[in-house]
């Protein structure tokens, strides 16, 4: 039969996960069967399409997939003015390299369901929503581009230890907020460790645990605020050694008594924290079970350290640091003071190139 490419489907016992697979399309059904390999085992049934595109592989660029909240054209993605308003699609699309959002609203097209990443694929936000931008014209900061839960964590990167996510897929320029999850209600990474960049995470609730949850995930995060959110910043399990550089967590409220509201992490797991503030949260930073941090010219709350650059727990001076007790919210301003204690501590020569990872390339 003909081949198109699924975004999104019901799948029997599976609802959690969204697929990128290929059909066979019998036209004596009334549903289309189809015959999908996940993680080794392959599968044969019915499904029923809930939300899906077709994608032509001939179309002008199919490196580069652009998305607008309101889209117009073709939809395939090919360009600014066939761009898609399907992020997800988008992310998905054959030989895709890279997607390039318009500023915007964007959430997952089905309830209860969450964008996941893909290997390799690079997603860029902050690009004006008019015109012909190329890469030289995105403003994340000033081309406000969110991606918002619709009733489970925002970003699911659920993957197998034996096929993970590498640093080669990135997110970068982007807000993510309004997740709803008992963990990870931001960002959920499972045998994930993708490159984040340039992220304002905020106002988004977990029922229990975590904001951005790694489990065997060693993501690098690189100018980041994690801030007003319900859920302890950051937790990190199972072997996950995320690396932290410029990244802020305040304002988080743990639900747990004992986990602190700035950032967990056990079974051997180890944070590399630098050049950040952990300040202002219900509790600082906790490790537990084997785990440990190494943390340099950071201001970290609770800990009182000062070699490696470490500046002993106080104010940092932020302009506006909401009680964490109000969270959720997304009204903090977390600027330095002039008189701040955390101003001018960092180490610039993390952005040197060649170090590992290389900072001198992040946008």
């Amino acid at each position: 039969g003909d081949y198109f490419t699924l975004l999104e489907t019901e799948l029997p016992y599976s609802n959690r996960y969204q697929f990128t697979h290929y059909l066979e399309f019998e036209n004596t059904q009334s549903y289309p069967v189809y015959r999908l390999t996940f993680l080794g085992v392959q599968f044969s049934s019915m499904v029923q399409i809930t939300d899906f595109q077709l994608f032509d592989s001939q179309s002008e660029n199919p490196k580069i997939r652009h998305v607008k909240e309101n889209a117009s054209g073709t939809g395939d993605g090919s360009s600014w003015s066939n761009a898609t308003n399907n992020l997800q699609f988008a992310i998905h699309a054959a030989g895709a390299e890279q997607v390039w959002v318009a500023k915007g609203i964007y959430q997952p097209s089905l309830h209860s369901a969450s964008f996941a990443m893909q290997e390799g694929v690079r997603i860029y936000g902050g690009f004006p929503d008019t015109g012909n931008p190329d890469f030289t014209n995105r403003n994340y900061s000033q081309y406000k581009t969110q991606l918002k839960g619709n009733g489970d964590a925002v970003i699911d990167n659920y993957f197998d230890s034996t096929q993970p996510l590498t640093s080669a897929s990135v997110l970068d320029g982007f807000v993510i907020s309004n997740g709803i999850s008992f963990e990870g209600s931001a960002i959920r990474n499972y045998a994930a460790s993708p490159t984040l960049s340039n992220l304002m995470i905020q106002n988004n609730q977990s029922s229990y645990w975590s904001t951005v949850h790694n489990f065997q995930s060693s993501p690098i995060m690189t100018n980041i605020l994690i801030a007003g959110n319900v859920g302890t910043g950051m937790v990190n399990q199972s072997r996950s050694f995320p690396v932290l550089t410029n990244v802020t967590i305040s304002g988080n409220t743990s639900l747990i008594g004992d986990v602190p509201g700035g950032m967990y992490s056990d079974s051997y797991s180890k944070p590399v924290i630098r050049n950040s503030i952990i300040y202002g949260n219900m509790g600082g930073v906790l490790s537990e079970y084997g785990a440990s941090e190494v943390i340099s010219n950071s201001l970290i709350q609770d800990r009182n350290e000062n070699d490696n650059g470490n500046i002993p727990s106080m104010d940092p001076l932020f302009f506006s640091m909401p009680d964490y007790a109000t969270a959720p919210f997304d009204n903090g301003d977390y600027a330095l003071a002039f008189n701040s204690p955390a101003l001018n501590k960092g180490r610039n020569d993390l952005y040197d190139v060649g170090q590992i990872p290389d900072l001198s390339i992040i946008s």
